[in-house]
């Protein structure tokens, strides 16, 4: 599933982002194939789970108003290396991604909406030229039907010969997916290349697989962890390994708490000291002022909590080996993050 995006992507000759990156668009392109089943939510972890201890690719913080259009974010893991500077101008949402190190805009969305505040067109601005200059380089058109999205077409302007991607959505009498076929389009005719069907459990959706539609076999599988409204809180992707078993290549997290304020939080960042990392016993913590910590797993899950001095040390020996989120809360009321290992 991870790479019917990535891939088809890449099949319309676009290709702005290294797999890790989690673009507006790109976050959306997860969205429409979900069909919107989220929670809503602020953070989006993105692990590989197949390397031991389990490592962070990516996290994607983000700020909404009302009305979802973006306020803030930024994309980081050991560090931030991009933030997302939003504005709305004449209702059009337009994203900022400049890197965090050299302070250039590296890429510009603008996400645009119809009067029942559903997005309608991401356009993504890019240099493909190498000349330093962003141009129009892809754009994501959302069409709508008394179901919800009712097709996606991805492309590249102008190259509509070989450059269009189409997505149709087939429901069954309730108005749940039953499928997704995604199609290419050579010369104004569209051949159909992979669709995925759905499966439903107690409650909701379940998980989906992705066929190859010339060998006629699964390629893939994604499965969904949900809450109990059946909203979407997680998920996973797996392909077939050497003994023709399942076996899991990439996993998401999804988050609804506001972990942080980005502009306070981005300042106590760059003022918490963590060492050592990666530790086995215990790590040492210098911040600004005292306050009370939270070690927090990928999952979400609070594992430790208690105060915290101007220096003071945190044991960890009891932890499980993987990496985990340290939050801190000074008194000053700054929050801040960081990440380290269990050896």
């Amino acid at each position: 599933m991870k790479r019917l995006f990535i891939t088809l992507l890449s099949l319309s000759g676009f290709t702005a982002l290294a797999q890790a990156d989690l673009s507006p668009t790109l976050l959306r392109n997860i969205e429409f194939i979900f069909d919107d089943k989220f929670i809503d939510y602020t953070r989006m972890v993105n692990i590989d789970p197949t390397v031991n201890p389990i490592d962070t690719f990516i996290v994607v913080d983000l700020e909404k108003d009302a009305n979802a259009h973006y306020l803030n974010g930024r994309e980081w893991s050991d560090t931030v290396y991009s933030n997302w500077n939003c504005e709305t101008v004449n209702g059009v949402n337009k994203i900022y991604i400049v890197d965090a190190q050299y302070q250039d805009t590296v890429q510009i969305e603008h996400i645009y909406r119809d009067s029942q505040n559903r997005d309608t067109l991401y356009q993504v601005f890019a240099d493909t030229s190498g000349n330093g200059n962003l141009a129009l380089a892809q754009e994501l058109q959302l069409f709508y039907g008394i179901n919800s999205l009712d097709s996606v077409k991805a492309g590249i302007p102008g190259q509509a010969a070989l450059g269009n991607i189409n997505y149709y959505f087939f429901r069954d009498a309730n108005g749940s997916l039953d499928s997704l076929l995604a199609a290419v389009s050579f010369m104004g005719t569209n051949f159909p290349v992979q669709t995925v069907r759905y499966y439903y459990g107690s409650v909701g959706l379940d998980s989906v697989n992705l066929y190859n539609n010339i060998s006629g076999e699964v390629e893939e599988q994604a499965r969904t962890t949900n809450n109990s409204n059946g909203a979407i809180t997680g998920f996973s992707f797996y392909e077939k390994d050497a003994n023709d078993e399942w076996s899991v290549y990439d996993t998401y997290y999804l988050s609804d708490p506001n972990f942080f304020n980005l502009p306070e939080g981005a300042a106590a960042q760059a003022k918490i000291q963590l060492f050592p990392n990666p530790s086995t016993r215990f790590i040492n913590i210098e911040t600004e002022g005292n306050g009370s910590f939270e070690i927090i797993d990928l999952q979400g899950k609070l594992i430790l909590s208690g105060s915290l001095d101007q220096k003071d040390q945190i044991k960890v020996e009891s932890l499980a080996k993987g990496s985990y989120l340290l939050r801190l809360k000074t008194d000053k009321g700054l929050i801040g993050e960081k990440r380290f290992i269990k050896k």
